[in-house]
């Protein structure tokens, strides 16, 4: 097995816990993309929340947004979008107000949804919708809810959260689509993570690599497990895990 794309989280596993990219990780990655290699950030945030990360990255390559509802070839042209009805995406917000949810988010193809959206009717069908929670009974209630509208997929990146996009939806999806773009086998790609959201990517790579601060679901699932995001993890792995055992890509 060859290695021939990195598919890497940001929330604790690129970024450290200060949301920065270590100069040691962005030189790292750009080494990976040198040697042949994609570096493909695989995130549950929008394509906007993203660019922060992104720019400190400085790299341009495929981008999985959304939990994989949006999918990017490179950063300039747009490969693949998934969104819910509109009509569901109504009544998944009517649910969090309902329950008294305070702090949510979500995105259509405009951009991110701003606070007075939410207090609106949707005009646009969302790629994700999502929310915090005050605590575990909350979170339960609202899941069961939304649990029973038809063609949805629920995932979180928190324990106290949870994210909502049309049904099928994941990194894995949004992997399995740029890996026929590129004519790659999944078998020959390597994951990094830290939560939940990451599992299904967890399931399906040849190689997968769970963050030291990962939590303990997906480190039971994991090919390796290196360090935490404020160690370089993902660095050492690359370092480790295939710099070290395989030549450059020709």
């Amino acid at each position: 097995m060859t290695v021939r794309l990195l598919a890497i989280d940001v929330d604790g596993t690129l970024a450290n816990s200060k949301g920065i990219v270590t100069e040691r990780t962005r030189q790292v990655l750009h080494e990976a993309v040198a040697r042949g290699l994609y570096v493909v950030i695989s995130t549950g945030r929008s394509r906007s929340f993203l660019q922060c990360v992104s720019d400190q990255v400085a790299l341009e390559q495929p981008l999985i947004c959304n939990n994989g509802a949006e999918i990017w070839k490179n950063a300039a042209e747009l490969l693949a979008r998934r969104f819910m009805p509109v009509e569901t995406g109504q009544e998944i917000i009517h649910i969090f107000k309902r329950y008294g949810v305070e702090h949510m988010w979500g995105n259509d193809e405009q951009g991110d949804f701003s606070p007075e959206m939410f207090q609106q009717v949707l005009q646009n069908p969302p790629m994700k919708l999502g929310a915090f929670f005050e605590d575990e009974h909350q979170l339960a209630a609202v899941r069961s809810e939304i649990n029973a509208l038809p063609d949805i997929e629920i995932t979180s990146s928190d324990e106290l959260n949870l994210e909502v996009m049309k049904y099928g939806t994941s990194k894995a999806h949004g992997l399995a689509e740029l890996a026929t773009e590129f004519s790659i086998s999944l078998d020959d790609v390597m994951c990094f993570g830290d939560s939940y959201n990451d599992m299904e990517m967890f399931e399906e790579c040849g190689t997968a690599v769970a963050m030291g601060n990962a939590n303990d679901e997906l480190k039971a699932m994991a090919t390796y497990i290196t360090a935490t995001n404020d160690e370089d993890g993902v660095a050492r792995a690359i370092e480790q895990y295939v710099f070290a055992v395989q030549e450059p890509i020709a």
